[in-house]
């Protein structure tokens, strides 16, 4: 035990252990002293605001008509993703009509059993495919690879995008990684990726998905020239 503060004496020496500091020392030994910025402000600012956003580069009278704050909140970056992985539990809840609650609570049981369909239904969704079979079929096949774990990242980090939500696609690769070890984790992301690409305004494309686009013009393009390189041969 340490002997309490005596009058006249020099202070006690803490003779506690303190984890942070070798923690410090390998921290600042990988990756250098920590710098704080001089004006903490300024940088919050710069990293909360999306002067990109559809809203504002497709409209250049953006601010009239709004008041200040509506303004402020246009131009923060806070956006969210409609459909949450835990949202599952209401699902039923979710559709105008009752049509549309019932094929969604059905979703449920379909994603838990064959989650390879809701992602095709995803991919068809974002305009990847025209219809849902062929990368349902691809997700099944390249089960063996880990495909519930890179292919699901990929269309998980399409999706944010293009609901102008912050992603990351090495985020997303761990997450499902993660997940893929879960008995439920692997089939809730394919449900939580479906549900949020039927959110998706097919205006929100880029602009050479638009349109009489093919989805599968890419790949036939790259079977005819193969099929001409064969024929050069």
């Amino acid at each position: 035990m340490s002997r309490p503060n005596v009058p006249g004496l020099p202070p006690k020496k803490d003779d506690t252990i303190n984890l942070s500091r070798p923690l410090n020392f390998l921290y600042t030994r990988i990756f250098g002293e920590t710098q704080y910025p001089e004006e903490p402000d300024k940088v919050w600012l710069e990293e909360r605001t999306n002067f990109n956003k559809r809203a504002i580069v497709n409209d250049p009278d953006w601010k009239e008509g709004k008041t200040l704050y509506e303004q402020i909140e246009m131009i923060l970056d806070q956006k969210a993703m409609p459909f949450r992985t835990w949202d599952c539990c209401s699902i039923c809840c979710y559709g105008d009509s009752f049509g549309e609650k019932f094929f969604n609570s059905l979703l449920v049981p379909v994603s838990l059993a064959v989650p390879c369909l809701t992602y095709g239904l995803a991919e068809q969704k974002l305009g990847l495919s025209p219809d849902p079979i062929i990368p349902c079929l691809k997700c099944a096949l390249c089960i063996p690879c880990c495909s519930c774990c890179w292919m699901v990242s990929n269309l998980r980090t399409l999706n944010r995008e293009l609901h102008e939500v912050r992603a990351n696609r090495y985020y997303e690769f761990i997450l499902t990684c993660c997940c893929f070890w879960n008995p439920l984790g692997s089939q809730l992301l394919t449900l939580n990726t479906y549900m949020n690409a039927t959110k998706v305004n097919p205006e929100w494309w880029p602009q050479e998905t638009q349109g009489d686009y093919d989805p599968l013009a890419i790949q036939k393009q790259f079977l005819e020239d193969w099929d001409e390189e064969l024929k050069l041969d």
